[in-house]
């Protein structure tokens, strides 16, 4: 029986992505503290409860682990670098809106993670761009 791999080392990559999207889903999952969900998500939370990002991460993972397997790439990255780009507009967002409240020190942590948000979109493009070497296996194996 062939156990299935990962296409290429961007499908592992990809795997790597896949982690974090479910780590983000998981997050979504618990109830919303003020500490932790930028206060857009949680001033909308009457109209989109929180778990709905939980539910978007979880869907992006799932994409993203499959895309991983599959020749074409592209679609699932575009969907992980989506996700990403929004959150990253998210906190800068609330880092904007905090810096207006409460000063900038209070915004220190909404611009770190706008930052990493936005280096995940940024290196996903990087792996888009990349030739995604596969070795070709005996058919015999």
């Amino acid at each position: 029986m062939r156990v299935p791999k990962p296409y290429g080392p961007r499908g592992i990559a990809m795997l790597a992505l896949a982690v974090l999207a479910f780590g983000r889903a998981v997050a979504y999952t618990q109830p919303a503290s003020p500490t932790f969900t930028p206060a857009i998500l949680l001033e909308l939370q009457h109209i989109i409860p929180t778990i709905t990002y939980g539910v978007l991460w979880f869907a992006t993972g799932i994409i993203v682990t499959v895309g991983a397997y599959r020749k074409q790439q592209i679609p699932a990255l575009s969907a992980m670098a989506g996700m990403s780009t929004l959150w990253a507009i998210v906190y800068v967002w609330a880092a904007v809106t905090r810096t207006i409240d409460a000063g900038a020190v209070a915004s220190i942590g909404s611009w770190i993670t706008a930052t990493v948000y936005a280096a995940v979109v940024i290196i996903i493009g990087a792996m888009a761009a990349m030739i995604n070497k596969v070795e070709r296996v005996n058919a015999d194996e």
